[in-house]
């Protein structure tokens, strides 16, 4: 990530953190107020305040351990970026935007790991359904309830990578979320738990984007749901 895309990133946390611990400092001082908490305010922030920030550097190992799951190499300024900052972690008044952590992929990709939350791969269809605790019925090949086949699902699985997504607003149930494809080219799909658009990347990739323009793409989309909808 070039360092003009990462000082944005920082800077924009950095607004809405400050936001985030003003709000969790006037909810603290009210519920003391009415003798609701006796727990000093900053143990108060740590525990309640979700604040958007980078992950650690992944080590050069876990990047080649994530690898085996993705059916296409991760492109150089995606593991750059891995081994620069590992992660994005956003909050709600970043619409949760979210790079995912890749260090953590092999252990939660273990059979022991519970069902809901297993990793099987950052396919695309394998992201959107571990999106919903791994249980969209669409997805179920074979079943009435099914959406594609067998051969459609490898095809969006394997020719399309998931690295992030962020959310809509609340009560939509749906996210954007951000792939990169066999070129090495970044793209988004918008993705309703009633209305799956994804069929058209059966015939031709969407993705045009270099990373540093996907990611201040999301950014401005964050940013523009963000001012639109009034936080209270």
């Amino acid at each position: 990530m070039h360092d003009t895309t990462l000082n944005r990133f920082k800077e924009v946390a950095e607004t809405f953190n400050a936001l985030e611990i003003d709000s969790r400092t006037m909810s603290h001082a009210l519920l003391q107020k009415d003798g609701n908490c006796d727990e000093p305010l900053q143990e108060y922030i740590r525990r309640y305040a979700k604040l958007a920030k980078f992950g650690t550097p992944t080590s050069a190992q876990a990047i080649e351990q994530a690898q085996r799951y993705a059916a296409i190499a991760f492109p150089a300024a995606l593991a750059s970026f891995y081994q620069q900052v590992g992660a994005f972690i956003g909050n709600e008044h970043l619409c949760d935007l979210t790079i995912y952590r890749i260090d953590t992929v092999p252990e939660r990709a273990r059979d022991e790991w519970p069902p809901y939350e297993r990793f099987y791969s950052f396919g695309l269809l394998d992201t959107i359904n571990l999106a919903w605790g791994n249980s969209r019925d669409e997805f179920k090949i074979g079943s009435d309830t099914a959406i594609v086949s067998q051969q459609e699902y490898d095809i969006l699985n394997q020719n399309y990578m998931v690295v992030g997504y962020w959310a809509h607003p609340p009560g939509a149930d749906a996210s954007t979320y951000i792939f990169y494809d066999k070129q090495g080219l970044f793209g988004t799909i918008y993705v309703d738990q009633d209305e799956f658009d994804i069929f058209h990347l059966l015939e031709k990739s969407t993705a045009a984007q270099t990373w540093d323009e996907v990611m201040n793409y999301a950014l401005d989309e964050v940013l523009k749901q963000r001012f639109a909808i009034p936080m209270i």
